[in-house]
């Protein structure tokens, strides 16, 4: 089975290590995982993906290998698509939420964010983050907690490496160049 050269998973990774760059004594947890309790901790995050959208038309690159005959090589079918994360700040102190919200928000609009994804080493890269807005979150105990949340938009350009039959030459038939070295 083919599969992508970037996961969801390795995409939320990267997310991840940025938001706990920027928040260091939050917790980040993966949104809609189901029986899984809120952390322990009073200030986390929730990420939840929400989107995907294509930005392009695929492209296609190939990888023949050397030699002479009907050989396999490869063809890498790319990408470009942006992927929409909710992220939900959990606070105890609705001013610690906030300002963590904008926080996240004023640097993933800014190069911070850029060398942060660059450093992952996948071809990820921050688009923009909304302004962040206040909504009420009713827990387990029916009680309202507060949260602030913002979407945080990406863009992945990921590639399906599959399998191609390249034929490169054939026994018992020449290849001739024109007189003048210009390919035939």
């Amino acid at each position: 089975m083919t599969s992508p050269t970037v996961t969801q998973s390795q995409i939320q990774t990267a997310l991840r290590s940025f938001i706990l760059t920027v928040l260091p004594t939050w917790e980040c947890i993966e949104g809609q995982d189901s029986r899984v309790s809120e952390p322990s901790t009073t200030d986390f995050v929730v990420m939840t993906i929400i989107n995907r959208t294509r930005l392009e038309t695929n492209g296609s690159f190939y990888t023949p290998p050397p030699g002479s005959q009907l050989v396999a090589g490869s063809e890498t079918i790319t990408q470009a698509f942006q992927v929409t994360f909710q992220l939900d700040f959990h606070s105890a102190n609705v001013g610690d939420s906030s300002d963590a919200a904008v926080l996240v928000s004023t640097l993933f609009r800014d190069d911070v964010a850029v060398q942060a994804f660059a450093a992952s080493g996948y071809p990820i890269s921050p688009l923009y983050a909304d302004d962040p807005k206040q909504i009420p979150f009713l827990n387990a105990e029916q009680q309202f907690e507060t949260r602030w949340v913002l979407d945080a938009v990406l863009q992945v350009n990921a590639g399906v490496v599959w399998s191609q039959q390249f034929m490169l030459g054939a026994p018992g038939i020449q290849i001739q160049k024109p007189a003048d070295g210009a390919p035939a």
